[in-house]
């Protein structure tokens, strides 16, 4: 805050000049020569484009010509129309790269000469796809696939790849060249910068050193200036003419809450401030002590401020401020305040004001009457609610002594009150206070010592306890009721204490037990119940005195002896975290115990018919589904030996509706031959052949043979192991049966190109006892199609059920998933669904590992091995000649 001298400003600042001019013009003349450069470098630049853009368009071109053979291929090789497609639009997106590449590379004639001939091999060989695929689809099979092995056509599109890839190596040379040059460019622009930088740094080293003098000499003269402020306790600040902080001590920086940088540039008219006067009004900046002294030119003193700090807190200044002027011109050139912390002494007398002002407030507030009497019983004060509630004004109060008041209070009491407290002991007393309307209310007085005014005196704390009392009367009168209607209800209900002794006992109890003198007080139950009736009782006692509320049943006999049942309920009694006794609430189930043992039988009975029924539900259905095969054989022999006979050619529609016969005979064999599985599993005539089988081996087996149920899909089969043995004491068959279904229902509801995985883990289930485990290992077979909706996840074992979100047409006679459960039921197993998060459905099979004999030992696997996917026919695979 000191004037720094004079003369050595001015010299740093002309030196200041001088090395920026030098700079500048460095900096004028580096930035023309990299312009010049990299002008230049731009046109390299866009050559390269260029060139990288035509070898892409050229590598796209070589495959278009790939996807075109690979379409037409795949049509020839599986007959399938899905494949005509893609071959349409290769041929499309071809023309379409050729007719840009031309108008592209008009310019360039090797170029233009060579695509030409492309594009003439090009329609050589679409017209020879052509012509194949019109002899495939005319039944020409045989001589198509003919065609395609011996490679026909393939040395037009060898012709063209080699045209193509021709074109691809010159552009590749031209690509090198343009690239060179460009490095080279990149060269010379990073040699001019690098001079251009090395010059300027120099520069700057001799500025620095130039500049170190001058600042050295500076920092002496401030650090002076800096001491002194510095041991003030007093802030200061000095502004400019505008209001700004130029500068400030330390001690301004720690009374304000803000470091020096954020005082800087601070004015007087920030509203960060949020300055207030002594009465809480707002401070509004023009009227700051700084700006009053620049506005009138004459000092201020001792204005008292409140300044609120950024952390939040509220600090309370006096200010002093003073001009400073010009010695030349004697024009004000700023202002220096001065400020001193008085928030401690101002918060210390606003403190004991508050004080009084709360304790005040409490008392005119309180709900019950306060007063003070002196030693002769004349009212000193008394608060608001006494005046409400006792019904006289202050002023009469005032007249009056506590004698006139309170019924029954004589002089000689008052000064028995007076001597008691003086002596450091309460009282208490109660008695009825006399309204002025004439009536009285009874109050609960406590009164204390006081000093006051440097005497003695007593202050009361008086409460009207008349709601008190009538809600004790109230309480009373509910009590009576509710005994009243314990004692007649007819449920039973009593209550005995922790050591099993009767407290209570309602009418209907002591009718239960004969007691006609209607005393159960302090008899023991021991004496009561009988002896079988307590002994079932007795471990019920022992959990409710335990704090457990206990239901239970129990055989028992009324007062005439007959045998009852009976509902028996304990509710402890909790009080201070202990157990005081329990409430018994009895009811007599005699009636409803029969009806239910009654209606039991009647169920049973049912259900027993029931099964009977079903039972021979199930035989009429295997009889029936055997007696069905014959016929079905029949039909299916018949109609392939008419195929056999019948030209195709010369009878199409007669060859079509044989094929139909086949396909709905097929179908409704297969339905025949689930009904007799299911059938025969659930009569029980089904043997379980167990060996020790590999479900690893067998998913990978089942896999292969619906290849082409995959292939028709797009869909990818993997086998995951979480296991290090694969192997379970198994039905072979049944297993590979438990696989197609469920295989075949994820191939069915999968979307086209998704995942059908088979995850072997280690796991375990709770054995039929419903104690022990049973390790196990589980097969889950999950897709990535529609899912199943969770209510349904276990309707869909049920026979002839389909999911309702796969009823899509893909067929199945909804008992795939019953067989499959009443297999893993055979094998001791269970089978359950479930929705896999973000994809299908899943269904998890578990096997148990439990050894019937058969040996179950294999080689381990790693767990976490991913076995798969199992390799399938791709359409590049199809392209290249490899057979379906």
């Amino acid at each position: 805050m000191g004037k720094p001298n004079s003369g050595s400003v001015g010299r740093l600042l002309r030196h200041s000049r001088h090395v920026v001019a030098i700079q500048i013009a460095i900096l004028v003349a580096t930035i023309a020569f990299v312009a010049a450069q990299i002008s230049l470098l731009t046109g390299a630049v866009h050559q390269l484009d260029h060139a990288s853009k035509t070898i892409a368009a050229l590598t796209a071109l070589s495959d278009d010509i790939s996807d075109l053979d690979a379409g037409q291929r795949s049509y020839l090789l599986t007959g399938d129309a899905a494949f005509l497609a893609p071959y349409a639009r290769a041929i499309r997106v071809l023309d379409e790269h050729i007719t840009d590449l031309g108008a592209e590379l008009a310019h360039d004639p090797e170029t233009t000469r060579v695509l030409r001939r492309v594009t003439t091999a090009k329609d050589r060989r679409v017209k020879f796809a052509d012509e194949t695929i019109a002899l495939r689809r005319d039944g020409r099979t045989a001589e198509v696939l003919h065609l395609v092995r011996n490679g026909t056509g393939r040395q037009l599109t060898d012709a063209i790849h080699a045209d193509v890839h021709m074109l691809i190596d010159q552009w590749h040379v031209t690509r090198q060249r343009v690239a060179s040059e460009v490095r080279e460019r990149q060269g010379v622009v990073a040699f001019g910068v690098t001079v251009a930088a090395v010059v300027t740094i120099l520069m700057i080293v001799w500025n620095y050193r130039t500049q170190q003098g001058f600042i050295s000499e500076l920092a002496r003269s401030e650090a002076e200036l800096r001491g002194i402020l510095s041991s003030m306790v007093e802030g200061v600040v000095k502004q400019d003419t505008s209001g700004r902080i130029v500068a400030a001590n330390e001690r301004a920086s720690q009374i304000l809450g803000l470091t020096e940088d954020q005082l800087m540039g601070r004015d007087s008219m920030d509203p960060h401030w949020r300055c207030m006067r002594e009465d809480g009004s707002p401070f509004p900046g023009e009227e700051h002590p700084a700006m009053v002294v620049l506005r009138t030119g004459s000092p201020v003193r001792d204005c008292v401020m409140g300044v609120h700090l950024p952390r939040g807190e509220q600090v309370w200044i006096v200010v002093n401020a003073k001009p400073v002027f010009a010695t030349d011109t004697g024009t004000i050139t700023g202002v220096v305040t001065t400020f001193l912390d008085i928030t401690e002494l101002r918060n210390a007398d606003i403190g004991r004001l508050q004080s009084e002002a709360r304790l005040r407030a409490i008392v005119e507030n309180a709900p019950d009457a306060i007063f003070v009497r002196d030693a002769t019983g004349r009212f000193t004060e008394v608060n608001p609610a006494a005046c409400r509630s006792w019904g006289y004004s202050r002023e009469e109060l005032l007249r009056s002594t506590v004698m006139d008041v309170f019924e029954g209070l004589t002089l000689d009491d008052a000064r028995e009150i007076t001597n008691t407290v003086e002596s450091g002991l309460p009282v208490s007393f109660t008695r009825s206070v006399r309204r002025a309307d004439g009536s009285t209310i009874p109050v609960e007085t406590r009164a204390t010592s006081l000093e006051l005014d440097g005497s003695s005196h007593v202050l009361c704390f008086t409460r009207d306890v008349s709601a008190l009392r009538a809600a004790q009367q109230r309480t009373l009168e509910s009590e009576k009721r509710l005994q009243a209607i314990i004692g007649n209800v007819p449920a039973m209900i009593s209550y005995w204490g922790a050591d099993l002794r009767f407290e209570f006992a309602n009418q209907a109890m002591l009718a239960w037990f004969g007691i006609t003198d209607g005393n159960v007080d302090g008899r023991d139950l021991r004496d009561v119940l009988s002896r079988p009736a307590f002994a079932q009782s007795l471990p019920y006692m022992e959990r409710a005195l335990g704090g457990e509320v206990c239901v239970f049943e129990r055989d028992d006999k009324d007062s005439a002896g007959r045998r009852r049942h009976a509902r028996v309920t304990y509710i402890p009694d909790v009080a201070d975290e202990r157990v005081r006794g329990v409430f018994t609430l009895i009811t007599d189930t005699t009636e409803l115990t029969h009806k239910v043992q009654e209606r039991t039988r009647e169920l049973a009975l049912a259900r027993d018919q029931a099964e009977a029924a079903n039972h021979a539900k199930d035989e009429i259905l295997a009889n029936a589904s055997h007696e069905m095969r014959t016929p079905l054989h029949a039909i299916r022999g018949f109609t392939d030996l008419a195929l056999r006979q019948v030209d195709a050619g010369q009878s199409p529609k007669l060859a079509r509706y044989l094929h139909n016969i086949q396909e709905s005979a097929q179908r409704l064999g297969k339905f025949v031959d689930d009904l007799l599985s299911l059938a025969k599993l659930q009569t029980g005539r089904t043997t379980v052949e167990v060996s020790a089988v590999d479900l690893r081996a067998r998913a990978e087996d089942i896999g292969r043979s619906l290849e082409v149920l995959f292939l028709a899909k797009r869909l990818r089969f993997e086998i995951l192991l979480s296991t290090s043995s694969c192997v379970v004491p198994a039905d072979a068959s049944m297993v590979d049966q438990v696989l197609t279904n469920l295989l075949s229902n994820a191939v069915k509801f999968s979307y086209d190109g998704g995942t059908i995985r088979v995850t072997l883990a280690d796991d375990t289930f709770v054995a039929p006892d419903g104690h022990s485990t049973v390790s196990a290992l589980r097969m889950s077979v999950s897709d990535d199609g529609v899912g199943i909706p969770e209510p349904e996840l276990e309707a869909v074992f049920e026979k002839f059920r389909q999911s309702s979100r796969t009823k899509t047409g893909a067929g199945g006679t909804g008992l795939g998933l019953s067989i499959t459960r009443e297999i893993m039921r055979l094998h001791g197993g269970t089978i359950t669904a479930r929705n896999v998060p973000g994809a299908g459905a899943a269904f998890d099979a578990v096997f148990p590992r439990a050894q019937t004999g058969a040996h179950t030992g294999t080689a381990p696997a790693s767990p976490g091995d991913v076995h798969g996917p199992i390799p399938l026919p791709t359409a590049a695979d199809l392209s290249r000649g490899v057979p379906a």
